[in-house]
């Protein structure tokens, strides 16, 4: 009988996001009698390490930092000549270059790496240069493989898309249950967001959006569930534009999933975004999208079938849909069965995870 196989994850830290909920779900989904898994944290841990521990995969943190680098590294590379790893599956900046440069060395036959969004910054040289070591190259979404294949001139074909999936909870709260844990009232129209507070997500062009709304739904709520060093900065915009007595800002939740049923209408502005997890979320929990058109994001909502897009930055648009929503009950409801009805079909995490066991087995 063949040993299972061997797969390292070699990814930055183990702070919650979504490259992280992805290695978690595929520690937890990947079957045992076909594949030990490992993980290794290459900068430093974070709350997830213990998460993924209880699922029977191994941790590591490797704690690098730029004066003991060459120590570091080598003790990487052997350790991972040491397992003899059949696979190394490399994700976000770190595990896609260190992490990927190790596996080379350590000659592990199959080094994945991973792009949960598109190639950006000042370590795009050395990207480019991993790209060519590796023996497959996997993306979030399509839009995320055209632009890997245009930056880093790699040939489609060494791409392959998996979209991101979700695991099924059986803790999503009811609305009335979700609001009162959120210390929001039982009626009125709530319009929520789930991101933290960075550039790309632009929640400026939410709160323009959030003026022209409340001019139509006066007594409308919007709640932001996530943290960031750009919280201060969305907090006094809110305060500049004149909105922020109906917007709630309740930072960084871990029970964030169990309680999108609060809102009547999620939205997403995103600049850029490699897929959108928390759109699946949305989708899940029966609450219908208002989200930009940026990056992959036309890949989970199909405008006017589960949901609706807007040009991205577009606040006026963005406002068009909310408001449009907001006014149509019955149209909320066949967006909201159409949207759980696609998400079961294409983005559960059980499809995920056997996606990710056939390119490891390719």
């Amino acid at each position: 009988m063949n040993r299972p196989k061997r797969i390292v994850i070699l990814i930055d830290d183990l702070q919650p996001g979504g490259s992280e909920r992805v290695v978690a779900d595929l520690c937890a989904g990947l079957p045992r009698e076909r594949y030990t898994v490992s993980v290794i944290a290459l900068l430093s841990g974070g709350p997830m390490a213990e998460e993924i521990r209880r699922t029977g995969a191994r941790v590591f943190v490797l704690g690098l930092r730029r004066l003991n680098l060459p120590v570091a590294l080598w003790s990487l590379v052997v350790r991972l000549r040491r397992e003899r790893y059949d696979v190394a599956h490399c994700f976000r900046l770190a595990g896609r270059t260190i992490g990927s440069l190790a596996a080379r060395a350590a000659g592990v036959p199959k080094i994945i790496i991973g792009w949960g969004s598109p190639p950006t910054g000042k370590w795009r040289r050395f990207e480019a240069l991993a790209c060519r070591w590796a023996t497959r190259l996997e993306a979030c979404s399509d839009a995320v493989a055209r632009e890997i294949s245009r930056c880093h001139g790699v040939p489609k074909a060494r791409i392959a898309t998996l979209h991101h999936g979700i695991r099924v909870k059986g803790n999503c709260l009811g609305r009335t249950a979700a609001r009162r844990a959120l210390g929001l009232p039982d009626t009125g129209a709530v319009i929520g967001i789930v991101a933290n507070h960075r550039k790309e997500k632009d929640y400026p062009c939410l709160l323009r959006a959030s003026a022209q709304v409340l001019r139509a739904f006066p007594e409308a709520l919007f709640v932001s569930i996530g943290g960031g060093r750009g919280l201060a900065e969305t907090r006094a915009l809110a305060a500049r534009l004149g909105v922020e007595k109906s917007w709630r800002f309740l930072g960084a939740r871990s029970d964030a999933a169990a309680l999108y049923s609060a809102f009547d209408v999620f939205a997403l502005p995103s600049r850029t975004e490699g897929f959108g997890i928390v759109l699946l979320e949305a989708m899940h929990a029966g609450v219908p999208c208002v989200a930009s058109d940026a990056g992959g994001i036309p890949e989970v909502v199909v405008h006017e079938g589960t949901g609706l897009l807007f040009p991205a930055g577009d606040a006026e648009a963005l406002a068009d849909g909310i408001c449009r929503l907001l006014n149509d009950p019955q149209q909320r409801k066949v967006l909201r069965d159409a949207g759980r009805r696609r998400f079961r079909a294409e983005f559960t995490v059980e499809q995920m995870v056997a996606a990710t066991g056939r390119l490891y087995d390719s």
